[in-house]
């Protein structure tokens, strides 16, 4: 499950289980938002505060502050806060464990701490990207628990804010290469990842000479589910200097015992947190069964108005004959079905004007006046620019739902 997901017929971030957001941008940083869970405010300058986590010490297994990182200061382009729903951490993960703010967190150390030299579970394969990132990324605030409600400062940016939103709250969200995971499996996959008997990525198993983790079947799912006896014997915290703040001890307890009965169960380790979950592998078939998760909290009829996307049909009516220098109304009609489109997902109306050659004469915007109604008005000033013959009108209506506009056109002949 995704805290928001890409709308498939516009790419915008659509809020799942975040409330609110807002990007703070540096003046002259080009960005708009379109859906009104996100705000943009452009603001002069972006300091970005002493106390917020931006690097990783990887032998002591803390963060870095901006404040001891860059004691002159640093400041970013862009600064996205957003606050999670309330209730986030009341969703259940695939074993029946809840979501924590501690599954969040470990994402954010594991993007540093694969890439450091000085890390147990080093992966040369990472340094590059942590390099890379190192150079954009600013710092992580956390503002509150209570909703949830974090500060992202980052020099990179995009024109959508939904996007922007999207994009550096992935920085939290626990989906890695391969899905969703809980700390408390990644924590297994990391005891493997030391021991190296089994590894994550392709180029540090290549350089070992081991497989690479299998979570459903295989030689490599024995090996994790004897690092997950361990894993519960010894209580294992990954990075505890930093989780064991936000994990208890009864969490611990808990939640190896929930991944051990899951495995018992299903006879995998992959633990998601979607309406979607995998009941049975069989390998050799290649083929995964899925079963609807009875703990998914969400009501799946959210996601229906994404079956098929909501075009615009334009229809333009008005005079069959405009005299040069005389004005003219036309009245644009927008459905959607054959029913109304809605005048709150209708952003704008443009038209353009072609003279009896063809080519444009002029442009500009129509009025939106209701659901599913528009007007165009050409003035006096506008007819004067055609030639006498047929011209043609053509108009745009650019709506939210889908990122095509509806187009129509109306002729009319000019004298």
């Amino acid at each position: 499950d995704w805290y928001i997901f890409p709308d498939p017929f516009t790419g915008l971030g659509q809020p799942h289980l975040v409330q609110s957001a807002v990007v703070t941008i540096q003046e002259g940083v080009p960005m708009g938002s379109t859906l009104d869970y996100v705000t943009v405010v452009p603001v002069p300058v972006i300091n970005v505060p002493a106390d917020a986590y931006c690097d990783w010490d990887a032998v002591n297994q803390v963060f870095i502050t901006v404040g001891e990182k860059y004691p002159d200061g640093v400041t970013a382009k862009t600064k996205t806060t957003a606050v999670y729903d309330a209730d986030l951490f009341e969703n259940p993960w695939h074993d029946g464990s809840l979501f924590s703010f501690a599954d969040m967190l470990l994402t954010y150390i594991v993007n540093f701490d694969l890439g450091k030299s000085d890390s147990v579970y080093y992966d040369e394969a990472q340094e590059a990207s942590l390099e890379q990132f190192l150079t954009v990324h600013k710092g992580l605030v956390i503002e509150s628990m209570d909703p949830l409600t974090v500060s992202i400062y980052d020099d990179r940016f995009y024109l959508d804010a939904e996007v922007q939103v999207f994009n550096r709250l992935s920085l939290l969200w626990p989906n890695y290469s391969q899905g969703m995971a809980p700390w408390h499996a990644l924590a297994v996959g990391l005891k493997a990842e030391e021991a190296e008997t089994t590894v994550f990525s392709e180029d540090k198993a290549d350089f070992l000479g081991v497989d690479r983790q299998n979570w459903i079947a295989g030689e490599q799912l024995v090996l994790l589910s004897s690092e997950l006896g361990t894993a519960q014997i010894d209580n294992f915290i990954p990075y505890a200097a930093t989780m064991s703040a936000y994990i208890t001890d009864a969490e611990v307890v808990t939640r190896y015992a929930n991944l051990s009965t899951f495995v018992a169960t299903y006879g995998h380790m992959w633990v998601g947190n979607g309406p979607m979950m995998i009941d049975a592998i069989d390998p050799i078939a290649k083929i995964v069964e899925g079963v609807r998760f009875d703990g998914y909290r969400h009501d799946m009829a959210k996601f229906l108005a994404f079956a098929a996307p909501r075009m615009a049909d334009v229809e333009v009516t008005g005079p069959a004959e405009v005299a040069i220098g005389g004005t003219a109304d036309y009245v644009v009609a927008i459905t959607e079905n054959g029913d109304l489109y809605p005048a709150a997902d209708m952003t704008e109306i443009k038209y353009l004007a072609f003279d009896s050659a063809g080519a444009l004469a002029f442009s500009g915007a129509g009025v939106i006046t209701g659901d599913g109604a528009g007007t165009i008005s050409l003035t006096a000033a506008d007819t004067n620019k055609l030639s006498a013959g047929s011209a043609k009108l053509e108009v745009i209506v650019v709506v939210t739902p889908v990122a095509k506009p509806g187009f129509g056109s109306i002729s009319f002949l000019v004298n």
